[in-house]
C-alpha cells in the first residue's frame, strides 16, 4: 500500500522471485544498488527513451515485519523519484506501473536486464556498473568503484580492503561431475573469487562438501534449465571454449584407458594429449582471471600454456 501512496499514478504493483533478480539482490546486499545502463531493453520502462538512461535499482534489507520493510523501502526510494523497482536482498523484486499491463512489462524488462547483468558477470566478474555498500559516490549513494592503478600507496588496512573489493564473483554453470568438482575446488583454492555460485537443475552435494572442507560458502541457485547455447546468445563479449582430448581423473574415462594412454603418447598429436581434471580446472580459472582479447578455443597446448 505504501507504493500506492507514494506514487499516486500507480495502479498495479507486482512482486516476483525471479532467479536472476534474487541472485543479484543477494550479491549486492542490503544498502547497495544496481545501476543498469547501456541496455536497449531499458526503453521498455515507462518514460525511458534511450539506452543511455541509467536505471538505479536499490536493494533493501529483508525483514519479516512488513511495516518495517515498507519503511526501509520508502527511505531508499526518497532519493529516487523516477524509480521503477526495488530489490529485497535474497528475496526478489517489486515493480509497479499505471496498469497491470505496464507493471508486467516492467517486470519482464527488468528480469531480462538482470539476466544480462548476471551473464556478464559470468564472463567479466563484477562489472563497472555494479554498485554496493562499499564506499561513497558523488551522489551520496554507496557504490563499488574501479580502483585506478595510479593511485598513491595506501595504508595496509586500506590496501587489504581494496583487494577484497577487487574479488570477482564466480558463477559456474553446472559444476557437476569430475571437472565441475575440480573447478569448484580450484576457485576456492585460488582465493580471487568470492562468492562462488553454482547454477544447476539440482543440488550438488559433492560441491557443497568441497565448500565445507575449504571453510567457504557455496551459493546454489536451482534453475529449471541449463543451456550453454542460450548463455552464449545472451551477449557475452568473450567466450572461452575448452576442448580437452582424453580427461584423466574423469568419471567417464575407464581406468584401463588411463593406464594405457602413456604407452601411446608418442603417437598422440599434441592437440589431443590427455589432461587431468585438475589441470583443466586451473586453466579455466586462469582464463577467468585474465580474459583473452577475443573468444578462444583451448586444446591441450593452449590449456597448458595458461597454467604455466
Amino acid at each position: 500500500m505504501s507504493l500506492y501512496r507514494r506514487f499516486t499514478a500507480v495502479g498495479a504493483v507486482l512482486h516476483v522471485h525471479a532467479p536472476a533478480a534474487t541472485t543479484l539482490s543477494a550479491l549486492v546486499g542490503p544498502g547497495g544498488e544496481l545501476r543498469l545502463e547501456g541496455w536497449e531493453m531499458l526503453k521498455a520502462l515507462d518514460g525511458v527513451t534511450s539506452h543511455e538512461h541509467v536505471e538505479i535499482v536499490p536493494v533493501v534489507e529483508n525483514d519479516q515485519d512488513i511495516v518495517r520493510l515498507a519503511s526501509r523501502a520508502g527511505e531508499r526510494l526518497d532519493g529516487l523519484p523516477g524509480a521503477h523497482a526495488y530489490l529485497i536482498a535474497g528475496h526478489g523484486l517489486y515493480s509497479w506501473g499505471r496498469s497491470v499491463g505496464e507493471a508486467r512489462r516492467h517486470v519482464e524488462a527488468l528480469e531480462h536486464l538482470f539476466d544480462c547483468e548476471l551473464r556478464r558477470m559470468m564472463i567479466r566478474g563484477l562489472p563497472a556498473t555494479w554498485v554496493g555498500p562499499g564506499g561513497g559516490s558523488s551522489q551520496g549513494r554507496p557504490r563499488w568503484s574501479k580502483l585506478p592503478c595510479d593511485r598513491p600507496p595506501r595504508p595496509r588496512r586500506q590496501a587489504r580492503k581494496d583487494l577484497m573489493l577487487r574479488k570477482r564473483a564466480a558463477i559456474v554453470l553446472g559444476a557437476s561431475g569430475s571437472v565441475g568438482n575440480a573447478l569448484v575446488k580450484e576457485l576456492f583454492s585460488d582465493g580471487s573469487f568470492d562468492p562462488v555460485i553454482t547454477l544447476s537443475r539440482r543440488s550438488l552435494p559433492d560441491a557443497l562438501a568441497i565448500a565445507r572442507a575449504a571453510g567457504r560458502t557455496l551459493r546454489e541457485q536451482i534453475v529449471p534449465e541449463m543451456n550453454a547455447a542460450a548463455a552464449r546468445a545472451g551477449g557475452p563479449a568473450i567466450v572461452s571454449v575448452f576442448r580437452p582430448g582424453m580427461i584423466i581423473g574423469s568419471q567417464h574415462t575407464p581406468w584401463i584407458v588411463e593406464k594405457a594412454l602413456p604407452l601411446f603418447s608418442f603417437l598422440t598429436p599434441r592437440k589431443f594429449k590427455s589432461i587431468s581434471v585438475g589441470q583443466i580446472a586451473k586453466a579455466m580459472t586462469a582464463a577467468a582471471k585474465d580474459h583473452p582479447a577475443t573468444s578462444e578455443v583451448y586444446h591441450y597446448p593452449e590449456m597448458m600454456a595458461l597454467i604455466r
